[in-house]
């Protein structure tokens, strides 16, 4: 269930996060017995990095902007 759960969370859900989710899904988990399960099948949570697009650099030298 742990396993399942972790895998769902795509690796970013924690044993208070795995905890929670478990018992809203009427399997009464605590903390405590989450973080012994992750570290017995060797599961660290690491958040997603975020998505950060390119910097968009100087505009084109030869096209003046008639804007500004």
């Amino acid at each position: 269930m742990v396993k399942a759960i972790f895998t769902e969370s795509r690796g970013s859900a924690g044993a208070r996060t795995l905890a929670t989710i478990a018992t809203a899904r009427e399997v009464p988990l605590s903390r405590y017995r989450a973080s012994k399960i992750m570290e017995k099948f060797d599961l660290n949570s690491c958040q997603q990095p975020k998505h950060a697009y390119k910097r968009g650099g100087n505009e084109h030298l030869y096209i003046p902007n008639h804007l500004t």
